[in-house]
C-alpha cells in the first residue's frame, strides 16, 4: 500500500495519547484507531487538517516542534516503502543518523536535502 499512515509514531516521539489528541480535536478515538491499523479507505482534508491542527496547539503549548503533513500521512511508490521507521534517518544536532543527506533543523523544524548553502 503507497499510502502510508504515521500518526502513531509521530504521536509516540511526542508523548500524546491518541485519547488527548481525539479528546482536544473533538472527534472519534476509533477514528484514529482506523488509521493506525489501515482500515480506513479514505480520509477528509478537513480531518487531516484537525489532527494537524490539534496536535499543533498541543506542541506549541509544550514547547515541541510543529508537526506537517508528512508526519501523518506520507505516499511512497510500491518499492520504495522503508521498512524502517522515517525517524531512523532523521537526526538532530548530535545523533547519528543512517543517511547523510536527511538533517532536520530544530530551529524552522525544516528538512533540507543536499539544499544549496546561501
Amino acid at each position: 500500500m503507497p499510502i502510508v499512515y504515521k500518526l502513531s509514531d509521530t504521536l509516540e516521539e511526542l508523548d500524546i495519547t491518541k485519547n488527548k489528541l481525539a479528546t482536544e480535536g473533538k472527534f472519534r478515538v476509533a477514528t484514529l484507531h482506523e488509521l493506525e491499523k489501515g482500515k480506513s479507505k479514505s480520509i477528509s482534508f478537513e480531518t487531516l487538517e484537525r489532527i494537524l491542527v490539534t496536535i499543533n496547539k498541543i506542541t506549541l503549548i509544550e514547547g515541541k516542534r510543529k508537526v506537517v503533513l508528512n508526519d501523518v500521512i506520507d505516499f511512497y511508490e510500491d518499492d520504495t516503502i522503508p521498512s524502517v521507521p522515517l525517524s531512523t534517518y532523521l537526526k538532530t544536532d548530535n545523533e547519528s543518523s543512517a543517511s547523510p543527506d536527511i538533517v532536520v533543523d530544530d530551529k524552522d523544524n525544516s528538512t533540507n536535502k543536499n539544499a544549496p548553502q546561501a
